[in-house]
């Protein structure tokens, strides 16, 4: 009964023009102590609950999130750095000696898993020939992922400068590309690291600043709840810290499909920050899921391409579409409705847009995705401006030249019969003519009297 009963309030509160997510939250918004903070479904980028997500915030050592994007999309993982200074970089550190060689793996594990300032900064040099360089090119990418308010002054997130600022949602743009990376989402799942010796130093051992990864050992207390920070489904990804950034965290966990990420900034202390952030994955697990609306590659519908020499051409999904449904939320609700571009004329390429497929949850629109060519429309004969395709012209032709053969041959078989039949009608009256000489031959024989 009670079932039925919050999905008829879903209904009427999608029916009153609001979101499914607006209208869950509204019911049961977790109490969260950062200044800032922001929860969403990490496959979808559905906001499930904010918090001042737009306030200018100081990301501290978050800022490495970015730094570690910007190796693994321009650096091998294999190169050989060799440190060209004593860094004594103050906070988080690897204590790199000058002189000391590297791979850029190892640097990036020093960097995320133990919050190396150092580590940091040698990556943003091998990026960059200058601060500034390093700075713009973080800003840059930042602003291609639309986190249009990020500020970029150094990579590690030390707050010796001023104006390095970002904001919670921007944060969770930045993360959830970074997120995407194999290398990445390995290196900030790893709870223990040991970076072997080199050349200078020797063996160093880490282990990660983030305890929703391990700790099973500490108490903390989530909802009037005592439980362990260790986080059922946790996958990274990064903390920071700073006297004027306060405890920050992003964390992503995944359970049975749906894939969650909560922004925490300036929690008041260490566990405040643990806190908030397992009850909005709490919260986000707990009232909404991931639903796979259509996959990839799914014929959805055939489209006309004028002049193509196929007239209509599969439209498929580009990419899997998931959209996010509260837990109470049938998926036999979600219905679907085409839209498709009869204008286009051949040649076209696969891969062309050529539409669109939304979803609606009782009545009202929750998302769309791109139809695109399932194969190219290439240029057919002058026939398809009658709307007939190349295959059936082709069949036509095909059945006319047949026809017409079969014709030809039909008649070189009857006048090679009639020939034939003429030819022996001639014989019988030569054999006919010849008898008949034969008898008068004859008879004027027996008429000799002689």
């Amino acid at each position: 009964m009670k079932k039925k009963i919050v999905i008829i309030l879903l209904l009427a509160l999608f029916l009153m023009g609001l979101t499914p997510v607006d209208g869950w939250a509204a019911a049961s918004k977790p109490d969260v102590s950062a200044v800032s903070a922001i929860l969403i479904d990490q496959t979808t980028g559905t906001v499930l609950y904010e918090k001042n997500a737009d306030k200018a915030m100081e990301p501290a050592s978050i800022t490495k999130v970015m730094t570690a994007l910007l190796t693994l999309e321009n650096l091998k993982l294999d190169k050989v750095v060799t440190i060209d200074r004593d860094m004594n970089v103050p906070g988080n550190g690897m204590d790199l000696k000058a002189g000391e060689r590297l791979t850029v793996k190892e640097l990036l594990y020093g960097m995320l898993v133990h919050s190396s300032n150092d580590a940091a900064e040698v990556l943003a040099e091998q990026l960059s020939d200058t601060s500034e360089g390093f700075n713009k090119m973080a800003d840059d990418r930042a602003a291609e992922l639309g986190a249009t308010h990020t500020v970029y002054k150094n990579p590690n997130g030390l707050n010796d400068v001023t104006g390095h600022v970002t904001t919670a949602r921007d944060l969770a743009l930045i993360c959830t590309e970074a997120m995407k990376n194999p290398t990445f989402r390995k290196i900030v799942s790893t709870a223990k690291v040991t970076i072997p010796a080199n050349n200078i130093s020797g063996e160093r051992t880490f282990v990660t600043t983030n305890k929703l990864l391990y700790d099973t050992k500490d108490n903390i207390v989530v909802n009037g709840e005592k439980r362990h920070p260790k986080y059922e489904g946790i996958q990274g990804i990064k903390t920071g810290e700073t006297s004027t950034a306060g405890l920050c965290i992003v964390a992503s966990a995944k359970r049975d499909g749906t894939q969650l990420m909560a922004v925490i900034l300036k929690a008041p202390n260490a566990d405040a920050r643990l806190i908030d952030a397992i009850s909005l994955l709490d919260f986000g697990f707990n009232n909404y899921y991931s639903y796979e609306a259509i996959k990839s590659g799914t014929l959805v519908a055939k489209v006309k391409i004028n002049g193509s020499s196929t007239i209509k051409i599969p439209a498929t999904v580009s990419d899997d579409y998931f959209i996010t449904l509260p837990k109470e939320a049938s998926t036999t609700l979600v219905t679907q409705k085409v839209q498709l571009n009869d204008n286009l004329s051949a040649p076209q390429k696969k891969g062309t847009r050529v539409g669109t497929v939304s979803f609606y949850l009782a009545g009202d629109k929750i998302g769309e995705t791109p139809l695109v060519l399932g194969q190219a429309a290439k240029s057919g004969g002058p026939w398809t401006a009658w709307g007939i395709p190349d295959l059936w012209a082709y069949i036509g032709i095909s059945l006319v030249v047949l026809v017409i053969l079969i014709l030809s041959v039909r008649r070189r078989i009857q006048r090679k019969k009639r020939k034939l039949q003429e030819k022996k009608k001639r014989l019988e009256q030569i054999k006919l003519t010849r008898e008949q000489q034969e008898r008068l031959e004859n008879k004027k024989k027996r008429d000799w009297p002689y």
